[in-house]
């Protein structure tokens, strides 16, 4: 089901859709921006479902029939736009989907309501189309565009527009929901939410990732042995960065989250928090093994590597230096 209030952390924006319901001040036209994952798709179908909604509050009601066929995904007015092709929404998609059907009036609710996913790529050509129904919608008609962005929109298609950015939710709102609302353990909460870099939807896809696990138990072998004294045992761990040279970031992010953890046990002890808690005896074991030196010398290592790495200087080459590095530190 589709409720304002199961959206997090975009009280902001609920508060204006739904001040516009109250007040009667519905905009003809939105674009709602922002990437795969951010709610797109969930805030652009709960306006739509409350708006639809026969008890016309500013929250849907879940048991009028408009509710009820908006949750089985059967609404009558309310129409989903897709690209017919890989290269985009064309023309005619425009043009028979919307353009031909427009005028019509709905057929039981209040509203005509178009959704239109991946507007950003709509080509020209169905932009041009979409804008003469825009410049004069009928009375009962609304849109929504949901778009990764709007630099491929025309102007004219944005000044005709309420566009609606969503930004990069905190941490702790993605902690809080996964812990709250999901009753994920704490300490997996704070490992997802630091890697979702703002997105829930990365978030909760992280947390059933078998390749993000894999991951972490590949970072966590390559902490393992750089605990160790044996510099050509380090070394070989090489092959475990080239592994994952496509996912780079998403890895030496995890070496510092583990880094961070080591750091937090040496100078506080283990009885604060710790982002890989379920490794805490693993991370127990190391902290003799490695002294404030080597961790400092990682975490400098994982810093030049982003830094030359944007430089295009080879990636293996940044990585090895930092392995050497770290293993003559004292």
């Amino acid at each position: 089901m589709y409720r304002f209030d199961e959206i997090k952390g975009y009280e902001e924006i609920i508060q204006h859709f739904q001040n516009a319901i109250k007040l009667n001040k519905i905009s003809h036209a939105y674009i709602i921006e922002g990437e795969g994952g951010k709610g797109k798709k969930r805030i652009a179908n709960t306006y739509a479902k409350v708006m639809q909604c026969q008890a016309h509050g500013t929250e849907a009601c879940d048991v009028c029939s408009s509710c009820r066929a908006y949750d089985s995904g059967n609404h009558p007015d309310v129409i989903h736009i897709h690209a017919s092709k890989k290269t985009g929404i064309g023309v005619d998609d425009i043009r028979d989907q919307v353009n031909k059907d427009v005028y019509i009036k709905p057929y039981v609710y209040d509203y005509k309501i178009y959704i239109i996913h991946d507007a950003e790529k709509m080509t020209v050509q169905a932009q041009n189309a979409l804008l003469k129904t825009l410049e004069e919608p009928p009375i009962h008609v609304r849109f929504i565009l949901l778009a990764t962005h709007t630099h491929t929109f025309l102007p004219t298609i944005l000044s005709r527009c309420v566009v609606i950015r969503l930004r990069a939710l905190s941490q702790k709102c993605i902690e809080d929901y996964l812990e709250e609302d999901l009753g994920v353990p704490d300490y997996q909460a704070k490992l997802y939410a630091s890697f979702a870099r703002g997105n829930m939807g990365r978030a909760l896809a992280l947390r059933h990732s078998e390749s993000f696990h894999e991951m972490r138990s590949d970072m966590i072998q390559v902490m393992m042995v750089i605990s160790h004294k044996d510099k050509v045992e380090a070394m070989e761990q090489v092959e475990i960065f080239e592994k994952y040279k496509d996912e780079k970031q998403d890895f030496l992010d995890l070496m510092l989250t583990w880094l961070r953890d080591l750091m937090v046990i040496k100078s506080l002890g283990d009885l604060e928090p710790l982002i890989h808690m379920d490794n805490k005896n693993l991370l127990l074991k190391q902290v003799p093994y490695l002294s404030y030196n080597r961790i400092s010398s990682l975490i400098d290592g994982i810093e030049q590597i982003r830094k030359y790495d944007r430089l295009h200087i080879n990636y293996t080459l940044l990585v090895e230096v930092m392995l050497i590095q770290a293993m003559n530190s004292k």
